[in-house]
């Protein structure tokens, strides 16, 4: 494996996010990703093998987590590289981990089914946890509030 010096013109083969891909896009899935992160090669080339597939329904978007230009984009991401779902410009879902691509098309498969779904049931698909984080994305605000 090379060390992430030799390497430190690569990016991934994504366009880099931009705040109105959050509006513009149905489905926007993000690649988190660094330059010191040498998994982030194999992501990217899996990833590539599927977006043709996708790009009618999905827009796919690359952003590295150290430009600070991209820290309003990053939150809720702790580890990558990791994808990351938004429907209707709001948070959805996060996925951790290089996978094989076989998998990342079960998981964007599973990602458009819910943004076909009316939003109450996209709140049931997120789990317990999910729950109160989306409803505050969702409607911006907490319950009672």
């Amino acid at each position: 494996m090379t060390d992430a010096s030799s390497n430190s013109d690569w990016s991934p083969s994504t366009d880099p996010v931009a705040p109105g891909d959050f509006e513009a896009c149905r489905v926007l899935v993000l690649h988190y990703w660094a330059i010191w992160d040498l998994h982030d090669r194999e992501m990217d080339k899996r990833l590539a093998a599927l977006r043709d597939q996708y790009s009618d329904r999905i827009c796919f978007r690359s952003c590295d987590i150290d430009r600070a230009e991209n820290k309003a984009f990053i939150q809720g991401i702790a580890n990558i590289p990791a994808l990351g779902c938004f429907i209707r410009g709001k948070w959805f879902k996060s996925l951790i981990g290089v996978r094989a691509v076989d998998e990342f098309r079960s998981v964007l498969d599973s990602w458009l089914a819910a943004a076909d779904m009316p939003a109450c049931q996209m709140l049931q698909r997120t789990g317990a946890a999910g729950k109160l984080s989306f409803v505050r994305r969702l409607f911006g605000r907490g319950p009672g509030r």
